[in-house]
């Protein structure tokens, strides 16, 4: 069933990949992580404001590219659902619908959205279904692999606290946060 939901969140994202231009851009890119290119429904909830809709267009270890019409600024940090099933509407197959909560961080802007930095990745879950969606779409499953084992991930229990328009909510889960410093080994660098 997993692979099944991984498959179809991937569909629109192989076809991007299948396009020289963007092969060309994944092969050229010198980022310390491998991104992907995805065409993923995905909702973004800032620390203040109005919850956003929108895609994410490449997804890596450490980030993603969010594409939106609307930007939050620069350093404010958010929450984003990457939405596995296309919609976060249950089903009597799927009661909880697959998804990808993270805790991020707006490092840029461009022309199409934002880019964003993971904070911290929220359950088990998502940090499984995130390395799983990697693996599916990966162009160089090699170095995904090897970035995946280097990568630093700390489990802890936290407790997140969040603004949802005029509610304010808090619990108790695993955060799964990156360590700082660098992870990969130097062959991995282009």
């Amino acid at each position: 069933m997993a692979q099944r939901i991984l498959e179809k969140a991937g569909q629109t994202g192989r076809s991007r990949q299948a396009s020289s231009a963007t092969v060309k851009t994944v092969a050229a890119n010198k980022r310390e992580f491998l991104r992907i290119a995805t065409a993923i429904t995905a909702e973004l909830q800032p620390e203040r404001g109005n919850p956003l809709s929108g895609q994410v267009t490449d997804l890596s270890m450490k980030g993603l590219h969010f594409a939106c019409d609307k930007k939050i600024p620069l350093g404010f940090r958010c929450q984003i659902d990457i939405l596995l099933t296309g919609s976060k509407t249950p089903s009597p197959l799927l009661p909880i619908p697959p998804q990808i909560k993270i805790n991020a961080r707006v490092m840029r802007q461009t022309d199409t959205g934002m880019g964003l930095e993971f904070t911290a990745i929220i359950g088990q879950q998502s940090f499984v279904f995130q390395q799983q969606l990697l693996r599916h779409l990966s162009p160089d499953r090699e170095r995904l692999e090897a970035e995946i084992q280097a990568s630093s991930w700390a489990h802890t229990k936290e407790e997140q606290h969040f603004e949802s328009g005029f509610s304010y909510f808090s619990t108790t889960q695993t955060v799964i946060k990156r360590r700082r410093g660098r992870h990969l080994p130097s062959t991995h660098q282009r």
